[in-house]
């Protein structure tokens, strides 16, 4: 990306759902099969905006005066843009959202509601709320866009964890020295492990 890159000033999101933080360690995205050799480790995270809200909008507004001050005439042909539209085939990868990418090559601070840093991991995961001041960089190498660096994020509420993780307390039961060492899964009625048809 060249290094000619026109900056707004300091931005404050509306709150919006986080998916795929990556902001206490770096992470490089993997691109195809292979993770990149050229890319560096970055802090990230994806801001969700529902659709039905006014996040996205305020959103626009701001890239648009950017826009207008690097390309008077409108939007590069080509160029690329921040937002992702979650409906979008083949995937749909988040349904009802708009989806804004952001990033920083230094850790961005993370405070919770009291303005106190966060220090534990577990509390910022997919699904859960935050705000973010952000600056957009528009760039006018490799065809042109707007790219959005983040600095730093506030905790706002928790949310439905995305993805499969559960919590291990709602996953098993308390031990005692009268329960089996082993024990058989529940199994509906009627099925058996002889009828399984599976190869083990």
């Amino acid at each position: 990306m060249s290094n000619n890159m026109t900056y707004s000033e300091k931005l404050f999101t509306p709150v919006f759902r986080a998916s795929f933080p990556h902001l206490f360690q770096p992470f490089v995205f993997p691109t195809g099969r292979n993770y990149s050799q050229e890319e560096k480790p970055k802090y990230s995270v994806t801001m969700c905006f529902d659709k039905e809200n006014t996040g996205i909008q305020w959103f626009r507004d701001e890239v648009s005066k950017l826009v207008k001050e690097v390309w008077p005439e409108g939007w590069p042909e080509g160029g690329r843009s921040p937002v992702k539209d979650g409906d979008a085939e083949p995937s749909k990868i988040m349904p009802g959202c708009w989806l804004v990418d952001c990033h920083s090559y230094t850790r961005p601070g993370i405070i919770d509601r009291n303005k106190e840093a966060i220090i534990d991991e577990e509390r910022i995961y997919g699904g859960c709320f935050l705000r973010a001041s952000i600056t957009l960089a528009a760039y006018t190498g490799l065809g042109g866009g707007v790219t959005v660096f983040l600095n730093n994020c506030q905790f706002v509420k928790d949310g439905d964890r995305f993805g499969s993780k559960t919590n291990a307390a709602d996953d098993f039961d308390v031990i005692t020295d009268e329960t089996p060492a082993t024990s058989k899964p529940n199994i509906p009625a009627g099925d058996t492990y002889e009828n399984s048809q599976l190869p083990f």
